[in-house]
């Protein structure tokens, strides 16, 4: 149970992640 949990969380900062380089994107930065 603990590796999946860990898996979410993991899943979660992932998509998070990406929305903050997409916004970025959208202001013309690119990393």
């Amino acid at each position: 149970m603990d590796i999946l949990t860990r898996a979410y969380e993991l899943k979660d900062e992932i998509v998070y992640y990406r929305r903050k380089i997409h916004q970025f994107a959208e202001l013309g930065f690119c990393p």
